[in-house]
């Protein structure tokens, strides 16, 4: 659903978003198959939810954001902002190497501060450099009286990204769901995610419950597949799937080597 290519560290900037108070979204992608659905069902999954999702992504002509591993989208009227966790230690199934964890920040002046953080951390045009000069406490001003509307035209943000999903979501018991998504630009992927609390215990154990039904569905630690966002950029947004390789955020070694297993692991 959208970020860290390959789960590589990247150095992703300061961040505002205080762990204690956010959930944690774990997903692990695989390749959809014509038997993924008879799959889900004869593994106990319920299908709970069809929807459609128009998402639009923002950053900069700088790429500010996605460069931090950081991805702001508007999916039908509603801001998200997903911010990347990092440093965890893995569980027995090495899940690190196979899952993606993401605080969601779904509050417009939580994801406005966290824009802040990142764009006064990131570039020295002068309409930022007052703020990053500022003393704390106007700072602090600046972010709650700024609009996230007022915060996209100040800081040119635009859509680099735009796309419509189909989904069906299974419920699989034990807060575990699956969905599988179809794109109208031609791509398919599925997810096992889970949401979570912030503790490296809370995100182990959710780990560890992803790669288990991975597992009962058949599909192994090392079956992967590239994300949505991965594929929309090195289908019509080459440079700036080029510049997210050469960054870290996304790895190119994976991407060749791994191909053949059916995908490649990113977000």
């Amino acid at each position: 659903m959208a970020g860290k290519g390959e789960n590589v560290e990247s150095n992703t900037g300061p961040s505002v978003a205080s762990r204690d108070h956010q959930n944690v979204e774990i997903e692990r992608k695989f390749t959809v198959s014509v038997d993924t659905e008879t799959k889900l069902t004869q593994s106990g999954g319920t299908c709970v939810l069809v929807e459609t999702m128009k998402d639009s992504y923002f950053d900069s002509d700088q790429l500010i954001l996605t460069m931090a591993d950081h991805w702001l989208r508007r999916r039908n009227g509603k801001w998200e902002l997903k911010v990347p966790l990092s440093g965890w230690p893995t569980n027995k199934y090495n899940a690190s190497e196979t899952c993606t964890k993401y605080s969601e920040i779904t509050n417009e002046q939580e994801i406005v501060a966290n824009l802040c953080a990142i764009i006064n951390a990131k570039t020295d045009v002068d309409k930022h450099d007052k703020m990053t000069h500022s003393s704390e406490e106007e700072t602090h001003s600046a972010k709650e009286d700024l609009s996230l509307e007022k915060c996209l035209i100040e800081n040119a943000l635009m859509p680099f990204a735009q796309f419509t999903t189909y989904r069906k979501t299974y419920s699989m018991g034990g807060g575990i769901l699956v969905v599988v998504d179809q794109t109208d630009f031609g791509y398919s992927v599925g997810e096992i995610e889970m949401m979570t609390g912030p503790s490296p215990a809370d995100l182990l154990a959710a780990e560890a419950k992803i790669e288990e039904m991975a597992e009962k569905l058949g599909l192994g630690t090392q079956t992967v597949a590239a994300g949505k966002m991965s594929m929309f950029l090195k289908k019509f947004a080459e440079p700036h799937y080029q510049a997210l390789l050469a960054a870290g955020v996304l790895q190119r070694q994976i991407f060749i080597t791994l191909t053949n297993l059916g995908g490649v692991r990113c977000w």
